[in-house]
């Protein structure tokens, strides 16, 4: 754990998908076994303890394959789920607390009186969080993405 985040907060980093530089090394699988599974300890613990955590992608970060076919933020999820976090909890770290955690508390929310950012996924919600790649709409301010179209025209 590190304090990685604004205010303070407490950032745990693991990964699940890695490209090491260089030649590939034998033992480099059993090794990153190892870390995921102390990761996921620490996630644990973390939830017994009270301390607030935001999902993100590790975006930025040297070796990380962010973006793996758009599923990034969903392997996050997946992994907060496979460490004992409810979905509910799981998405609240995603919304209110990541929002939080970068300073941008209007976006993180649903609440009376402002108007939402959120995006609406196709399937039921047992589904998530694997049905994120297939979204039906993205709202921001209350009003549809000037920038998602659910079916992009391909321009060759």
């Amino acid at each position: 754990m590190d304090g990685a985040g604004s205010n303070g907060d407490v950032c745990c980093r693991f990964f699940q998908h890695y490209v090491a530089p260089g030649k590939p090394n034998p033992g480099a699988e059993a090794f990153w076994k190892k870390m995921l599974a102390e990761q996921l300890t620490q996630l644990r613990l973390a939830r017994e303890l009270g301390v607030k955590k935001a999902v993100g992608t590790g975006a930025g970060s040297v070796g990380i394959l962010h973006g793996l076919n758009g599923e990034s933020m969903g392997e996050e999820m997946r992994l907060f789920i496979k460490a004992g976090y409810s979905l509910a909890e799981t998405i609240r770290c995603v919304s209110e607390n990541g929002a939080g955690f970068f300073g941008m508390e209007k976006l993180g929310k649903l609440t009376g009186g402002r108007k939402a950012t959120f995006l609406i996924a196709r399937g039921k919600v047992q589904q998530l969080p694997r049905k994120l790649s297939y979204l039906e709409g993205i709202y921001v301010d209350g009003a549809p993405s000037l920038n998602y179209r659910k079916n992009p025209v391909k321009i060759v």
